[in-house]
């Protein structure tokens, strides 16, 4: 936690592999509003409660109409002191594994001028992705250092790939292995 800005309103790029950091960041991140697919609005309870805290619901079948309203939306949740959360690969993804980052973040990151904040997790580990099947063993949330406003999109992007998928596989070396149970 130590690497996460004091001064409120910056954006944490977060590994997507379990529900558990969907459940568990609100906790972590303070004041914060996530990034979700639209639909997950409509799941009970959950969608009511993304609704009431402000999250950012985004239409993936709306290209750029979905990308200016996630745009527009973020920076006035920004502006309002919250923090964001959005998940680069924009959906789970096994642990190990990666999926092509959504470059809609490096505009989100061009554009709101604020710190971006790696996240490297090893949840997947723990509650594989679409199993009801929990593992026991320790959960590692790691944030890294943020990255300032300012690069290059490409140095950007490259830069948060890059971390996020390093320490996220190191963290898998003592995570049990979910296939085995």
């Amino acid at each position: 936690l130590e690497n996460l800005p004091q001064k409120q309103g910056y954006i944490v790029a977060a590994k997507h592999q379990s529900a558990m950091e969907t459940v568990l960041l609100h906790m972590l991140v303070p004041n914060t509003v996530y990034v979700l697919k639209q639909s997950l609005l409509f799941l009970p309870l959950a969608g009511w409660y993304f609704i009431k805290t402000g999250c950012i619901a985004i239409d993936r079948n709306n290209g750029s109409a979905s990308l200016k309203k996630m745009l527009n939306i973020s920076q006035e949740r920004l502006k309002d002191g919250y923090n964001i959360i959005i998940f680069p690969e924009g959906t789970r993804t096994k642990p190990g594994s990666a999926a092509t980052y959504h470059t809609g973040l490096a505009l989100l990151y061009k554009q709101c001028q604020v710190p971006v904040v790696p996240l490297a997790l090893n949840t997947g580990c723990f509650w594989p992705k679409n199993s009801f099947k929990r593992i026991p063993g320790t959960a590692t949330f790691e944030f890294l250092p943020p990255i300032q406003p300012g690069l290059d999109k490409q140095v950007f992007m490259d830069t948060l790939q890059d971390q996020i998928e390093s320490h996220s596989k190191a963290l898998l070396k003592d995570a049990p292995d979910p296939d085995l149970y």
